[in-house]
């Protein structure tokens, strides 16, 4: 029988919403990943995880910069800077599942999620020995690679930015393409001071990998570099392709130039076909040759029937006969909604069956693919909570996160913030698998190892709490104005303590907020962690509307009788690859399981207060002049008032 506490609850009542401290598990969970964060940054001190609510310089790295390309230039990105192992991995840029503004939508294609940055804390100790120093410029007699390093070294001594553009060059002649040359471009900004300066050198190959490469070794930019150059990880490659894609393609490039993007496309791995042939083999017919004219050939390609040339029979009618690798071809070629019969054109696939290989589903379960890597397939079984967005644009006039352009269900879903620990559980666990989206063994680029994590799995774990839970519910649009305008207050209030933003800065951005602009500024966050937050908030709202399922108590004693470790273990369960939650089970975890912690203000108030009182009684039980049992003065008592009664005996 459900207790009294829950039956409250359930009625709409605002008692779960007023919790003065977060659930045991949810603080476990938070304290063991704030330990992790901590050990992995005491590890690697300096660079990426430099605290960004205190003064920083930010460091980013462009590769290929093809704004650097002069007249006359050739530009070289292959042979020696081919992707690392390109051809044994698949092209990390190519769409996840065939739908790719879904695969856009998951952060695979924004600039800032794959920007290359480092980060360095500002050090009283550096910032006086450059104190009062000035940039070298190019009139300097000093080598330029001297140069380079000193105006690096003193832009990192203050608060600001740093951007190195930088683009490999080759001979004419050179059939090999190889690197003879590199041009660079330093653009420093310290803000509070109004500084700027700006240089472009040009090194000779030599001179740049002897001098320049040597005299940075272990500065995170010469990393994110050789990691640009070499492609080594999807990050790089995407960075690249990025940098490739949105280059100001000047019309004195040669036609090979013009083709660097589509060149490097070719080097990766192909065969990943999003499992037609599969879908394919079980409509497709096969007619054997003994059974066909003796002239018979392909009306699509004219080659004769054969072994390699297999003759089968359309699934719309069985005298329409092609061979099966035109079958094949016709849909690499086209999309699945595109793929018909070139006799009739009647479409190969059924409506969902087009729906399955769009979205890598089979019968309308999702499964991984051996093709994807394990990164790559959770984004691809997120494709049902990134599908609304990415498939329902909205007023192009506003911005993406506006309220008007989130809220366009047909049915309108409504969220009851009973259970607020559930919330947040979810999001936790989303937001984790989401961060670990390039797999680089570093994890220099995780989400969730950034020292800013702890704060915001603090704030969202307290705002998940405060979220009231009224009759009506709560529309998805109002969850996310919420999320994102309490967030954005409270880390732009954490950078105003730390000074890292200054006064006018938070105030200019909470004005925006008061005006319904909740695009954060564009320094406020890491490059790709306003992304990040914003896919965690979206995917976790979908995840409550379309995730919720309670199979997994059918049959099976009664969750009252589960034990933690089966309840924590229950919360979640799997329909193929995808992941569902059961509110039942969470509701019996994070709400009848708890004791004091599932108790209003009020009466934790009024025990705190009992426990107080019984703590007076105890002490006014003792005489005024009677010190404490335990103390020293009361032992002393005690140990005089003996000998004194033994004197008294004698």
């Amino acid at each position: 029988m459900p207790s009294e506490h829950r039956r409250q609850a359930s009625c709409g009542t605002q008692l779960l919403s007023r919790y003065d401290q977060g659930h045991r598990l949810n603080r476990a969970e938070i304290i063991r990943q704030s330990q992790h964060v901590e050990v992995w940054n005491a590890s690697r001190p300096g660079g990426r995880h430099a605290n960004i609510f205190e003064p920083f310089h930010q460091v980013s790295v462009e590769y290929p910069c093809l704004g650097l390309w002069q007249d006359g230039d050739f530009i070289t990105l292959n042979h020696a800077e081919a992707p690392l192992n390109a051809s044994d991995r698949f092209d990390p840029y190519a769409p996840l599942i065939i739908d790719d503004a879904v695969t856009a939508h998951a952060g695979r294609r924004d600039e800032a999620s794959n920007a290359l940055t480092s980060y360095y804390s500002i050090k009283n100790d550096i910032a006086a020995i450059y104190e009062g120093q000035k940039f070298i410029s190019r009139d300097s007699p000093q080598p330029l690679w001297a140069s380079l390093g000193h105006n690096l070294r003193l832009a990192r001594s203050r608060a600001g930015s740093t951007s190195i553009k930088i683009l490999h060059t080759c001979n004419e002649d050179d059939p090999a393409a190889k690197i003879q040359g590199v041009r660079l471009q330093l653009n420093i900004d310290w803000p509070r001071s109004g500084e700027e300066f700006s240089i472009k050198y040009f090194f000779s190959y030599d001179e740049w990998t002897s001098q320049v490469l040597k005299s940075e070794e272990g500065q995170l930019w010469r990393r994110d570099y050789v990691d640009a150059a070499i492609g080594d990880s999807n990050r790089a490659v995407v960075h690249r392709r990025i940098e490739l894609f949105y280059a100001p393609w000047e019309e004195g490039l040669s036609r090979e130039e013009r083709e660097v993007p589509n060149y490097e496309k070719r080097l990766f791995k192909t065969g990943r076909n999003f499992d037609y042939k599969a879908v394919l083999d079980r409509k497709l017919r096969t007619v054997a040759t003994s059974k066909l004219p003796a002239d018979a050939y392909c009306n699509i390609c004219s080659d004769d029937f054969g072994p390699q040339k297999a003759a089968v029979k359309l699934p719309c009618n069985d005298q329409h006969i092609i061979c099966r690798p035109c079958v094949y071809n016709s849909i690499l070629e086209r999309s699945p909604t595109e793929a018909f019969c070139p006799y009739c054109r009647s479409p190969y696939f059924t409506e969902n069956e087009i729906t399955d290989l769009t979205y890598s589903l089979h019968n309308g379960t999702f499964y991984n693919h051996k093709d994807f890597t394990p990164a790559e397939n959770f984004q691809r079984s997120c494709s049902d909570l990134d599908k609304f967005l990415a498939t329902h644009l909205g007023d192009p006039d506003l911005p993406p996160t506006h309220t008007e352009n989130f809220n366009r269900e047909l049915i309108p879903y409504s969220y009851h913030n009973s259970n607020p620990h559930m919330l947040f559980d979810i999001w936790l666990n989303l937001a984790v698998l989401d961060s670990e989206l390039d797999y680089t063994d570093d994890g220099a680029y995780y989400c969730t190892l950034y020292p800013e994590w702890i704060f915001t799995m603090q704030k969202m774990e307290a705002m998940c709490r405060d979220l009231t839970n009224t009759n009506a519910g709560h529309t998805l649009s109002v969850i996310y104005t919420t999320f994102a305008r309490k967030f954005q207050i409270e880390f732009a209030k954490e950078c105003l303590q730390g000074k890292s933003l200054t006064g006018a800065e938070y105030h200019e951005i909470c004005e925006n907020i008061m005006y319904g602009d909740l695009e954060p500024p564009e320094d406020l966050y890491r490059p790709g962690y306003a992304q990040f937050l914003d896919r965690s908030w979206h995917r976790t709202l979908q995840f409550l509307r379309l995730r919720c399922c309670e199979c997994n108590t059918e049959d099976l004693q009664p969750v009252q009788e589960w034990s933690e470790a089966q309840l924590l273990q229950g919360r979640r369960h799997w329909h193929g690859d995808r992941e569902f939650y059961n509110p039942k089970i969470y509701d019996e975890l994070f709400l009848q399981r708890t004791g004091e912690e599932t108790l209003g203000p009020e009466k934790v108030k009024e025990k705190q207060k009992r426990k107080k009182k019984e703590k007076v009684v105890s002490r006014s039980s003792r005489s005024p002049t009677s010190p404490p049992k335990n103390s020293f003065a009361g032992i002393k008592k005690r140990v005089l008032g003996r000998r004194r009664r033994r004197k008294k005996t004698l």
